[in-house]
């Protein structure tokens, strides 16, 4: 914006002499910021409209008015939704960057019972399902496996919880975790001491994915023949 004073000039009449005398009023006195404040001293000076930190202002000209605007400048992160993570908050409260640390990677689970058909005593099957998931974030979810799919290696907490039951009484069941279809991991077992009733099984373990590795619940029984029942599943799996 320009000077801070208004010029015009006065015609004064002394005993019939006429004389112009130019005048300069003062538009502001003072001058005065949120920090600070000074005099409007000269015509010539310059009133500036800084932003500041995070501020940017732009100066227009239409057709009648002169225009400044105060804007909030843009920052690097790409607006949105915002995954749960690590959040970087300038002085002005404002989130400057975002990086994704979710709390859970897989809550993945069973929507309806299924049957899994034993024919080799002792081997370990997928349990196929299909899944479905409430929240898939760095997984891949297939019919019989969940595929980790996060850029680096890392260690995960892997909890899962079932109620599985035999068609054959006093069935020994195993259930647990196989990684790449290597031996399974976290094994959970019970006899059936009653066919068709419901057993609970759980457990916990810790395993290293790397990108790409495959992660299988599995289930086995002692007898040849034997049909297993899963009525529900579901399984968490954290990164730590």
């Amino acid at each position: 914006m320009g000077g801070k004073m208004s010029n015009y000039n006065v015609d004064v009449t002394l005993s019939g002499i006429t004389t112009q005398t130019n005048v300069q009023q003062d538009l502001w006195e003072t001058i005065e910021a949120d920090v600070g404040s000074g005099p409007a001293t000269s015509p010539t000076d310059t009133l500036t409209l800084a932003g500041g930190t995070g501020i940017e202002t732009t100066y227009t000209e239409p057709s009648t008015d002169r225009v400044v605007t105060f804007d909030l400048a843009d920052t690097a992160v790409t607006p949105g939704t915002c995954t749960p993570g690590a959040i970087t908050v300038d002085q002005q409260g404002r989130i400057t960057a975002t990086s994704v640390t979710p709390v859970a990677y897989v809550h993945a689970y069973l929507p309806n019972p299924t049957d899994t058909t034993i024919t080799t005593a002792g081997t370990y099957y997928p349990i196929t399902g299909p899944f479905t998931n409430d929240l898939l974030i760095g997984f891949i979810l297939d019919v019989d496996h969940l595929e980790y799919s996060g850029p680096t290696t890392r260690y995960f907490e892997i909890d899962w919880h079932a109620t599985i039951a035999a068609d054959t009484l006093g069935t020994i069941v195993h259930v647990g975790v196989s990684i790449n279809s290597a031996a399974p991991i976290a094994i959970s077992a019970t006899t059936c001491r009653t066919a068709n009733d419901d057993y609970a099984f759980s457990a916990t373990t810790v395993v290293e994915l790397e990108t790409d590795d495959e992660v299988q619940l599995v289930i086995s029984s002692d007898g040849n023949g034997d049909v297993i029942t899963v009525d529900h599943f579901t399984t968490t799996i954290r990164p730590i």
